[in-house]
């Protein structure tokens, strides 16, 4: 999925745009229609299956681009930006899409600006320099343990990841480093059975 997800829809309706690749491949057109309602109801815009995608919001063509991308069942997803755009209840249904892609055997590749998903998403994280060298690699705890190699790349760490740093530079040994809410609740509840 690109991130100018305009380049990417060409049919006169998102049923024809999603079914576009199905039918390329030349799927019989039951096979067709029953992707595309699957892929549809999957990024939940299967009410849209009449519309034109270019009279669509950003968030709606980006739903579309996706199904598109979905419709072949990929066994690798690879997305730009794809929280571009997106209503905060429309992100957090794409996170859900996406952790279940990814239980499912589907691997996902995304760049991001959104610093604040990698957490939530990423088992591997990396992080590239001005003129794209590789700044930093590792788990994303250990990716935003590097402040200062973000701040040179122009990146805010994870406000957890700030919150936590603070933390500890304010009470010496303090919890360990968290990203994700949950990650913050055991952190902080280990760190006050020790104290």
């Amino acid at each position: 999925m690109l991130q100018n997800v305009e380049e990417q829809l060409l049919a006169p309706t998102v049923y024809d745009d999603v079914a576009f690749s199905p039918r390329q491949y030349g799927l019989a057109e039951e096979e067709v229609a029953a992707r595309v309602d699957h892929a549809l109801k999957a990024v939940g815009i299967e009410n849209l299956k009449d519309r034109v995608p270019h009279n669509l919001s950003g968030g709606e063509k980006r739903k579309v681009a996706l199904a598109g991308a979905l419709v072949m069942e990929p066994e690798l997803l690879v997305l730009d930006e794809p929280f571009e755009g997106l209503d905060p209840a429309s992100r957090e249904t794409l996170v859900e899409l996406l952790e279940t892609l990814a239980q499912g055997g589907v691997t996902v590749v995304m760049t991001t600006h959104d610093i604040d998903s990698v957490a939530d998403l990423a088992d591997f994280a990396y992080v590239l320099a001005p003129g794209g060298t590789i700044a930093l690699r590792g788990t994303p705890v250990e990716v935003f343990e590097h402040a200062d190699v973000l701040a040179a790349g122009n990146i805010r760490p994870p406000v957890l990841a700030e919150l936590f740093s603070s933390l500890r530079e304010r009470v010496g040994d303090g919890p360990d480093t968290a990203l994700t809410v949950e990650q913050a609740v055991d952190s902080l509840a280990r760190w006050r059975v020790t104290e």
